[in-house]
């Protein structure tokens, strides 16, 4: 098993490293499938996803490991994982709302506003439930709080 996982691992650092991107992912998602707790396979995956466009799926793997961060208490984690995602994909607005609204369900009301209005959402009223509601569905907060 762990020979498997290093070989994997080696696979997808190489097929990363040269830019074959179909490779690396393929390499990364049974890296996941095998340790779903792998915080590179899960990052490199959603980071591919996002570079072949496909936001959906890049979307639910940052949530994952946002998840994870969560599960063990690291609120500056989970937060981490949507700024350096933003940080490499400025453009993937699903990216940013996201953060927005983490920022706001952590009890970060003021940065997440500011986060809002710097994506140029000057007319947008921040609704905190709406915000809070929105991480719910992740289970995020029941999860914070009990």
């Amino acid at each position: 098993m762990m020979g498997d996982l290093q070989s994997l691992r080696a696979k997808g650092e190489a097929a990363w490293s040269a830019g074959q991107w179909e490779l690396a992912q393929a390499a990364y998602t049974a890296i996941a499938e095998v340790d779903p707790t792998d915080e590179t396979a899960i990052r490199r995956t959603s980071w591919l996803h996002f570079a072949l466009g496909e936001i959906e799926e890049g979307m639910v793997d940052l949530h994952r490991l946002s998840d994870q961060y969560l599960e063990e208490g690291d609120t500056n984690g989970a937060l981490s994982v949507f700024r350096e995602a933003q940080a490499e994909f400025p453009k993937v607005l699903e990216i940013a709302n996201d953060l927005g609204c983490l920022l706001i369900a952590l009890g970060y009301v003021e940065e997440g506003t500011e986060h809002f209005r710097r994506l140029g959402y000057h007319a947008l009223d921040v609704d905190i439930e709406e915000a809070m509601e929105a991480f719910r569905r992740w289970d995020f907060l029941k999860r914070l709080t009990s």
